[in-house]
């Protein structure tokens, strides 16, 4: 009888304990299986409304600014010249021709630079004679003596040579700078070589 009584005591504290600790286990369960829901609704949130913010747009960046096509007649309208005769400046070429009424070899080679200007212009190509005279009445004397009648700017001591693209001083006269109209030099050197080889110079440029 005591040991039945026994069995029925510990039944019962079974039946009892087995609920309870499954009502214990649900209600642990159940705030975590909310903070899953809660945090699926929050990722699926987030996903969308960064589907629908817009992208930003690009800004384009500024273009660059291009050079003048023609650099060197650009700068010859701000060159100051001597001579009353201006130059063409939307030529395809330019001939820099630094001489001096002081010069021989410049003397020289002044009859043949006169000879061959017209035909430089035909060609679209333009002498600018570059003074190295101290005063420019001794400049134009020397285009006058020679018959010559191109623009002419003072070289010396003027600093205006540094306005013409693709101009340098070697310090030797007669210098002749060959030039496209961007300025970059085609041939440089001895005048009396590029004045006779000028039609070569251009030729399929």
């Amino acid at each position: 009888m005591k040991h039945a009584l026994l069995y029925l005591a510990l039944t019962f504290g079974l039946s009892l304990a087995v609920p309870a600790a499954m009502a214990a286990d649900s209600a642990g369960n159940k705030p975590q299986a909310a903070k899953k829901v809660k945090k699926d609704k929050k990722s699926k949130k987030k996903a969308e409304t960064k589907e629908e913010t817009p992208a930003a747009e690009e800004t384009p960046a500024p273009a660059a600014e291009e050079a003048p096509a023609n650099a060197v007649g650009e700068a010859l309208k701000g060159v100051n010249f001597i001579t009353d005769t201006k130059p063409r400046y939307d030529a395809k070429f330019y001939l820099y021709l630094t001489t001096a009424g002081w010069c021989g070899p410049c003397n020289r080679e002044m009859p043949n630079v006169v000879k061959q200007y017209p035909l430089m212009l035909k060609k679209d190509v333009q002498l600018i004679m570059v003074s190295a005279d101290q005063q420019p009445e001794a400049a134009t004397h020397f285009m006058k003596r020679n018959r010559g009648d191109f623009p002419c700017i003072m070289g010396n001591p003027t600093t205006e040579t540094q306005k013409l693209p693709g101009y340098r001083d070697t310090h030797a006269i007669p210098q002749a700078i060959l030039v496209d109209a961007a300025g970059n030099v085609i041939s440089i050197g001895r005048a009396q070589e590029i004045i006779a080889g000028w039609e070569k110079l251009i030729k399929g440029k």
